[in-house]
């Protein structure tokens, strides 16, 4: 997604070389800021746990594996990351990313999932995160863009241009970690602003709340208890999305 931003910025060839150079190279410098990568969820322990992982993506994309291998694979990795902050084990991360594992239990049929009321979508703390309000830090841009001269024998200004524009689609998709609050993840999706013949992977990053703190805490046995929550979590990330014009 980085690269199709940067590709449509400065006008650059489908499978550009340059284009992918410019963006590892951000990446790999940027890395150290503690960024959160799309598909993470934060947790209220600090841990990212990825709801997707590119690495089992490719896999099951071109048939390597299952869908049941890929999930599986990427629950051992959200165990060892939230394992890391506090002792966890799978159904931990059940209760807050599969919560139709741990719910088993039958409800009366006069249980009600439904809301009492329509969520109000103007309560939400949500604004679209623009790439023109992220700021870069200078000292990233010179290595990548002297590493850029040395490499491709860019113009200066040239190199400074994409290395900037690079750095901050980079922060764009990829917020650091204390601009999310627990429970949220930040997702690629399509803008409704995008041009029609534009790039498919022009995507634009928007902040969703999958789980509340009070709904991280709560216990989710019933399947009645499951549905109510997942209505909720539709109607609520649907609503920001929307509010973040996509």
């Amino acid at each position: 997604m980085e690269m199709a931003h940067l590709r449509d910025h400065f006008e650059l060839a489908p499978k550009s070389a340059l284009a992918e150079s410019v963006v590892r190279e951000v990446a790999s410098l940027m890395e150290s800021e503690g960024r959160a990568k799309p598909g993470e969820l934060l947790t209220k322990e600090g841990a990212l746990l990825p709801l997707i992982e590119e690495k089992w993506s490719k896999k099951l994309a071109q048939g390597e594996i299952s869908f049941s291998a890929a999930k599986r694979h990427i629950e051992m990795e959200q165990v060892r990351r939230l394992s890391s902050k506090r002792d966890a084990t799978v159904e931990d991360v059940w209760r807050l990313l599969n919560q139709s594992e741990v719910a088993k239990r039958r409800s009366p049929k006069t249980d009600d999932f439904l809301p009492k009321e329509p969520l109000d979508a103007s309560s939400l703390d949500v604004r679209p995160r623009c790439l023109s309000d992220v700021s870069v830090p200078e000292d990233a841009l010179t290595k990548a863009t002297e590493k850029l001269v040395e490499e491709h024998g860019l113009r200066p200004a040239q190199a400074a241009s994409m290395v900037t524009m690079a750095s901050k689609i980079h922060a764009w998709c990829c917020p650091k970690v204390e601009e999310l609050k627990p429970g949220q993840v930040v997702w690629l999706a399509r803008s409704i602003k995008k041009a029609r013949r534009a790039d498919a992977k022009l995507f634009i990053p928007v902040t969703l709340t999958l789980l509340t703190e009070e709904e991280m805490d709560a216990e989710i046995k019933t399947r009645a208890q499951l549905k109510a929550l997942k209505i909720r979590q539709i109607e609520r990330i649907t609503a920001e999305a929307w509010r973040q014009d996509a």
